[in-house]
């Protein structure tokens, strides 16, 4: 069975992952080289512009925050794109942090590839079910009938 918003999750996470690559081999070029070209500089810019804004609504859209301690995680990431200038990053707290990130990401990798095969391993018939009960329209009638539910056992008692 497939599940396009999963299968979309996976392909936005691989290329998350492959710009925290970009961005680390940016920066660690420029940190072991005395010159730094203009082009670098500004694709450092908009890397590390972009990286928390990305991170903090990818996180937002998926299921796990509270397995990955993501708010943990967010900051790594704001902390990584917080140099002012490419030239006054540090080499060995650069490659601790964005190896604690990059490990982080990876694992939440691993963790959607696992859902993506348990929902293959599933039947259809159970995997559109838990599709239809998760759905915020299922979810807000199910508020709405429990609630009628209420007041016809509350006029009954009374």
């Amino acid at each position: 069975m497939h599940d396009a918003k999963l299968e979309a999750e996976i392909g936005t996470l691989g290329s998350y992952i492959a710009a925290m690559k970009v961005f680390h081999d940016i920066v660690m070029n420029a940190v072991e080289t005395e010159v730094v070209s203009p082009e670098k500089i500004n694709e450092f810019t908009e890397l590390r512009s972009s990286i928390p804004s990305f991170a903090g609504a990818f996180y937002d859209e998926i299921g796990l925050d509270d397995e990955l301690h993501v708010d943990e995680v967010l900051g790594q990431i704001e902390d990584l794109s917080e140099a002012p200038r490419l030239t006054a990053i540090k080499k060995r707290a650069f490659i601790a942090q964005w190896h604690r990130v990059y490990v982080e990401l990876c694992y939440l990798m691993g963790r959607l590839k696992l859902r993506r095969e348990k929902i293959e391993a599933l039947n259809p018939a159970k995997l559109r079910f838990r599709q239809v009960v998760r759905s915020p329209l299922f979810i807000t009638l199910a508020g709405i009938a429990v609630a009628l539910a209420l007041i016809v056992l509350i006029v009954l008692l009374f």
